[in-house]
């Protein structure tokens, strides 16, 4: 039961990465995670477009896991920060270059 929301996770996993990647913190290398998600990303449109069978995307599912992970860990990093951790950060960042 877990297959497709972790593949929807994976997906937006890979569309952040190449969109956004230094939305991922350290200890994820946003680096790589592009270079993960760019290959997800080129595989899902080959796939799509060029044969649409679902065999030939099953050496990909791994991928996907590790991009769904790395969303999770990247959002419970997030979560507990909390908004007064991430705001008074804001503020000290301000400060010293101010």
């Amino acid at each position: 039961g877990l297959h497709v929301p972790l593949m929807l996770a994976g997906l937006l996993a890979a569309v952040v990465a190449v969109a956004r990647p230094h939305w991922f913190r350290p200890p994820l290398d946003p680096r790589a995670l592009r270079v993960l998600g760019g290959v997800a990303l080129a595989t899902i449109l080959f796939h799509v477009i060029g044969a649409p069978y679902p065999r030939y995307g099953i050496p990909f599912w791994p991928l996907l896991y590790v991009l769904a992970a790395s969303l999770a860990a990247q959002a419970w990093r997030m979560a507990m920060t909390g908004p007064e951790a991430r705001r008074s950060l804001a503020e000290r960042k301000a400060v010293t270059a101010g």
